[in-house]
């Protein structure tokens, strides 16, 4: 399906509402704990569908560049996976572009273009010349562009970042699930000790 609107995060976010998850995956009381629950088996639930019906390397784009296959089921794991963050950012006060934007700058403070161009280290390889370590990592002097406003224009953002650091060959839905695991992973340290 073809969008002519662009989607703003404004839109996502008047439209996310614990409602829109299935009944079967809302865990009561509906607080940031619970959402953050709800993210973490939605995020399984995603592995799990991508590992049942989809190749786990790039040499198989016929598959995602055909209709059918289990696309349906993958593109369904992650609606309800978005509308799960959407839900928990609401819960949490937060602004889920202001967010992304946020991370992709502190990200590329982490991962400067000429120390990482086509090289896949983790941060703390270029934390001598960065200053970054795991215990000084703060978004909260960070300035967003508030021209940003589209879905469309916050995946520009993220693909220029991985085109500067020419890392678009290590995007394969098998390294962005595994990522995506870890962030998870994160988040729900984040809640267990200090939330």
């Amino acid at each position: 399906m073809k969008v002519t609107t662009p989607i703003t995060f404004d839109t996502l976010a008047k439209a996310a509402h614990p409602n829109k998850l299935p009944q079967s995956s809302l865990l009561p009381p509906y607080n940031a704990r619970s959402h953050v629950l709800q993210i973490g088996a939605l995020t399984g639930q995603l592995c799990s569908t991508i590992l049942t019906h989809a190749p786990l390397d790039n040499h198989s784009n016929h598959f995602w560049n055909s209709s059918g296959g289990g696309k349906d089921d993958i593109a369904s794991s992650m609606g309800l996976l978005l509308v799960a963050l959407l839900v928990t950012a609401k819960a949490c006060c937060l602004d889920l572009k202001v967010c992304i934007l946020k991370k992709i700058e502190l990200n590329g403070r982490k991962y400067p273009v000429h120390l990482c161009k086509g090289k896949s280290g983790k941060y703390t390889k270029y934390s001598t010349q960065t200053g970054i370590t795991k215990d000084n990592q703060s978004t909260d002097n960070t300035t967003t562009d508030l021209t940003i406003t589209t879905v469309e224009q916050v995946t520009d953002v993220i693909r220029k970042f991985a085109t500067d650091r020419t890392w678009s060959k290590y995007h394969t839905p098998r390294n962005i699930v595994l990522a995506l695991l870890g962030e998870v992973g994160e988040l729900a340290e984040l809640f267990q000790w200090r939330g």
